[in-house]
């Protein structure tokens, strides 16, 4: 009779550790877990640890408390990755000592500190031999937390923090992938689609689009689930080019990507640049227009630009000192190495990407600049007045006058780069 009751006692420890999921990882007691352990099951088990520091000598403990008589023998500091802030120095203590009653000492101690310093008050938790102590920054519903997990590693459980998903909501469009992310390595969770026609989705929760609808990705791990709705859409039309400069004569063909429809294509200024029916645009004289490609009732349109051909100015170098964009002020570096002196208008202009007049600049001072020939000098030029500030400026024009001839100089300006890109030289009428 005793044989049969011994063996029915085995048989049910082996079911119920069988009945445990398989992604948990069983803790032992917490009195006779390392510092080392208690980091890592938390840790394992989802809870967002930035960083910590174990303390395993007296030279190492900050206190020098470690190994005295009646003290710890082993101490953790923990920062929380919600929680971290450059003056809190860590979110979670715990000290492990011998015996309870010596943590119930230190407990005790503890409190009298608080008590006549409450600004360096935290809340503490007693395990048996395990004291656990949570600073007030971190929120009471996350200080919960790992108070219940040091509670369920008291008695042999494993301790549990909620995962949480980086999306709850997705559009991918057929073929396309997408990995969510949890708080917890995502090999660790169980993931599943609720419909696999629509989406499917990797042991690493990489979600793959098959065709339009939507699935509901759901990921398990430690009696927690959430989830994240895919929509999987055809991708929208759009033309593969909204803006374009060409050169006169030049060619590019514009298309509408994502479509197998035939679309109708119309130019604004076909003097400017011409559309054939298969959106092929050709450059034919300078200035800008519109080319638009209409698709049922919708239409998509690219900017076309052709720059006005400039002349070539040899002997002369022009660059850019101070230009930002947004400002009142731009000064160009002028180098002459021509045989002739250089004189420089006192008159700028500021011009937008469209050509528009921003505002007039001048020169500081009340008279031209003269450039000799073999020198190089810095020209400057401001708004009429120091809070009128030039907002989006494209384009700044200047003149000058070399062997009784005017010319213009119009130094373009680079957005993406923070830097002007181009200058054009053009002989007055």
């Amino acid at each position: 009779m005793r044989k049969k009751t011994k063996l029915l006692g085995l048989l049910f420890l082996l079911t119920a550790f069988l009945s445990l999921p398989s992604n948990t990882v069983c803790a032992a007691k917490l009195s006779n877990m390392s510092g080392k352990q208690i980091i890592s099951t938390l840790k394992t088990n989802g809870f967002p640890i930035h960083s910590y520091n174990i303390y395993s000598t007296n030279k190492s403990d900050p206190n020098h408390l470690l190994g005295k008589p009646h003290q710890y023998k082993c101490k953790i500091d923990f920062q929380d990755r919600t929680y971290m802030d450059d003056d809190i120095e860590c979110s979670g203590t715990v000290e492990i000592f011998k015996n309870s009653s010596d943590a119930t000492r230190r407990r005790k101690y503890l409190k009298t500190i608080y008590d006549a310093v409450p600004s360096w008050s935290m809340r503490m938790y007693q395990y048996s031999n395990v004291l656990l102590r949570i600073d007030y920054s971190v929120a009471s519903k996350r200080a919960k937390y790992y108070k219940n997990a040091f509670s369920d590693m008291s008695k042999g459980k494993t301790p549990r923090f909620p995962i949480t998903i980086n999306k709850k909501s997705k559009t991918i469009y057929p073929g396309k992938t997408y990995t969510l992310k949890l708080n917890i390595s995502s090999k660790k969770a169980k993931w599943s689609s609720s419909n696999k026609k629509v989406a499917t989705v990797s042991k690493a929760g990489k979600v793959t689009a098959k065709k339009k609808g939507t699935a509901v990705i759901s990921a398990k791990f430690n009696g927690y689930t959430v989830k994240c709705k895919v929509t999987v859409k055809n991708p929208p039309v759009k033309i593969n080019k909204e803006y374009l400069t060409l050169k006169m004569g030049e060619s590019y063909t514009l298309k509408l990507l994502n479509t197998s429809k035939r679309a109708t294509w119309i130019s604004d200024n076909e003097r400017v640049a011409t559309v054939s029916a298969n959106g092929k645009v050709t450059a034919k004289a300078s200035g800008s227009t519109e080319i638009t490609a209409f698709l049922g009732s919708y239409c998509y349109s690219c900017e076309v630009i052709v720059p006005q051909e400039g002349i070539a100015m040899p002997g002369i170098t022009v660059s850019t000192i101070n230009w930002e964009a947004v400002s009142s002020e731009v000064t160009f570096r002028i180098q002459n190495n021509t045989a002739h002196a250089i004189e420089i208008y006192k008159t700028a202009y500021a011009y937008d990407d469209d050509y528009e007049l921003l505002k007039a600049m001048e020169m500081p001072y009340y008279y031209n600049k003269t450039i000799l020939p073999g020198q190089q000098d810095d020209v400057n030029f401001v708004a009429y007045s120091s809070n009128n500030v030039i907002y989006n400026t494209q384009r700044i024009t200047f003149f000058f006058d070399m062997d009784g001839v005017k010319y213009r100089c119009e130094a373009e300006y680079n957005y993406e780069y923070g830097q002007p890109y181009k200058f054009s030289y053009y002989r007055e009428v």
